[in-house]
Parts: structure tokens; sequence; C-alpha cells
């Protein structure tokens, strides 16, 4: 990033642009931080991963880490499932294919592995291990895999 390299850190660029540094660590409450894990699970219907709160949330997930210690622990203080219990159960064949129909719905042709990394809400490699392969996958959905 250009102002690593023109001042050496974010720090050094702040104090240079004679600006007050914002702590948000110190700033927000603990209940502001649920709060928003609250919103961001409601929206997506399950507890949020570290990628889906940078991305759609209203705090980094670093700042619930350096909080609650890690992002578990930050799930499990809002009362939500943590992602590793999430990750260790089994998804049903038929909410893998009911998943990848829906995303060929959507956009209207044969999802490839990096559509459903990119859309869908499961990995490519989860439909790896339950199918034998992608385009296992894609034949289990009558989708074409060619």
């Amino acid at each position: 990033m250009t102002f690593f390299r023109r001042f050496g850190s974010w720090q050094e660029a702040v104090d240079r642009a004679g600006f007050e540094p914002r702590d948000q660590k110190t700033e927000l409450t603990t209940e502001e931080l649920i709060d928003a894990l609250h919103a961001l699970a409601a929206e997506l219907g399950e507890s949020p991963t570290t990628t889906q709160m940078n991305d759609h949330g209203r705090h980094w997930s670093k700042v619930y880490r350096d909080r609650f210690g890690s992002w578990d622990d930050a799930l499990d203080a809002a009362g939500l499932e943590p992602i590793n219990s999430r990750a260790n159960r089994r998804v049903p064949d038929d909410e893998l294919l009911a998943a990848l129909e829906r995303l060929a719905e959507k956009q209207g042709d044969t999802p490839t592995m990096a559509d459903m990394a990119a859309k869908g809400p499961y990995s490519p490699t989860t439909y790896q291990r339950h199918f034998g392969s992608w385009n296992a996958a894609l034949d289990a959905a009558d989708l074409d895999s060619e």
C-alpha cells in the first residue's frame, strides 16, 4: 500500500495527516459488537464467518478477535453457533443439491466451482467430498457438466 511505502506505517500516516486515530476496540461497546453480529447473522440466516463480517458487517472481524480473543469466542458471547461447530455438521446431500440448483437458476446457467465459491452458500470442496467430484455433483443435480 502506498501509505506504508511513504510513511512506514498506518499510524505514522495518520499522525502526519494531523488526525486523531480512533481505537474501535475501546470506542465500541461489547453490546454494540454483539448487536452487529446478531444483525448480520439474521441477514445471513446463520452465524457469519470472518469473511462475511468483513464484506457485509458493520465492523472488521479483527475488532471482535481483539475484544473477545477469537472469532468463535465472539460468536459464543453473542449466543451464536461457533463456525467450528457448524463446519463439523454434515450438510445433507439434498440441501447441497438444492443450493446448486438455486445458483444455476439465479445465474441462468450451470455454476462453475468458482461461481459456487463466490456466490454459493457452500464450498465447492464440500460438493467434491459429498459427491466425489464437482461434475458428479452437477450430474446429481441434473445440471449440464460439460
